[in-house]
């Protein structure tokens, strides 16, 4: 569930969450995961997010050396709720945050990479908010990527 949403003309929504993954084969990861998504149509109150349209995984090796963020990758595209392929980038490793705003700074060219016609149809009068929230963005991703792992209950 998505620790901040900030909403952006009723119509999308950028998510940010602390996320882990327990893999006892290839080591645990966590981090920070980061959405652009949906919001869907609902007769019920609130808001109810849809399917991503983008996702950023800001993931580090549990117990790996400090500092280290060779578990994040990204979603460019996704079919309904299934992501599409992994992909990673050298400047995600380096900053995976500063990577994260970058992305977020021309959302018409994410919404194209993500083939989100009507994302990218409104992505100039979104761009402006989006920029407006950037120092929001950057804080909710700091914390969450700051957020400590649970810790694993040993099984005998």
């Amino acid at each position: 569930m998505a620790r901040y949403a900030f909403i952006l003309q009723d119509t999308y929504a950028i998510t940010v969450e602390p996320f882990v993954v327990l893999d006892p084969h290839s080591g645990d990861e966590h981090g920070a995961r980061i959405q652009v998504r949906r919001i869907e149509d609902s007769a019920e109150p609130g808001t109810r997010l849809g399917a991503p349209l983008w996702r950023g995984d800001l993931f580090h090796l549990t117990n790996g050396p400090s500092g280290n963020w060779d578990r994040a990758h990204f979603h460019p595209r996704f079919n309904g709720l299934e992501a599409g392929s992994r992909n990673v980038d050298p400047q995600l490793s380096k900053d995976p945050i500063d990577w994260a705003l970058t992305q977020l700074s021309d959302l018409h060219s994410l919404a194209t990479r993500a083939g989100a016609s009507d994302l990218a149809a409104v992505s100039a009068e979104l761009q402006p908010q989006v920029d407006a929230i950037r120092d929001e963005i950057q804080v909710a991703l700091q914390k969450c990527a700051a957020t400590p792992p649970p810790t694993r209950t040993p099984t005998n």
